[in-house]
């Protein structure tokens, strides 16, 4: 039903990058949502995607409600949820309160027990789990940056790290370095009462 890409659309953040993502999404036609992640720009990002990939906020599936939200700070490689996001977050969630929810961001609001991602992670994620306490319609959340297929659960959410279509980060590593994994996505299926299955799906690389 949709494609969404959880941030690190690009490595430098240039109008031609973006353009050479359009090049490979739109062929799949499907509707694509976006988040900007440390490494993007997200003014390039509006000025090239022209309503063909979506930078909405939110948008609805199956009775639930998909909320995107902005965790990056200017000229930083970690994450963080301005008051103003989390303020909006609890009015969406308010205003809906018969659907489902799935928190989408690019920053890791859990330890991963990598020491230097969870060092350039969402710094003030204990807001976000306080404040999730009161709403147990929130069930799942999502994210990008840690190039791992994280899961975790806390406050009964579901949380899952997004794997790399690039290159996968190792795991528990005090440092960074790099797994010899092929490039994978998270395939996510919601259904109408509040319940989800996920899995990992690779890609069949060409070793020619």
């Amino acid at each position: 039903d949709v494609l969404l890409l959880t941030g690190d659309l690009s490595q430098d953040g240039s109008e031609a990058s973006y353009h050479h993502l359009l090049e490979m999404v739109l062929p799949i036609d499907l509707d694509t949502y976006a988040l900007a992640g440390n490494h993007d720009d997200p003014e390039a990002m509006q000025a090239v995607f022209d309503k063909k990939i979506y930078l909405d906020k939110s948008l609805s599936l199956n009775n639930w409600r998909v909320l995107l939200l902005e965790s990056t700070v200017a000229s930083e490689v970690h994450g963080h949820l301005r008051n103003d996001e989390l303020i909006w977050l609890e009015r969406q969630i308010k205003a809906a309160a018969e659907e489902y929810f799935l928190l989408a961001l690019h920053h890791q609001p859990v330890p991963t027990g990598s020491r230097w991602l969870d060092d350039i992670g969402l710094e003030n994620a204990s807001e976000l789990w306080d404040m999730s306490k009161a709403y147990p319609n929130i069930r799942l959340l999502i994210h990008g940056h840690t190039h791992q297929a994280n899961y975790y659960q806390i406050n009964r959410i579901a949380c899952y790290g997004g794997p790399s279509s690039w290159r996968w980060f190792a795991a528990n590593t005090d440092s960074h370095q790099m797994a010899h994994l092929p490039p994978a996505y998270r395939v996510i299926e919601l259904f109408e009462d509040g319940t989800h299955a996920s899995w990992i799906e690779f890609a069949v690389l060409d070793n020619q």
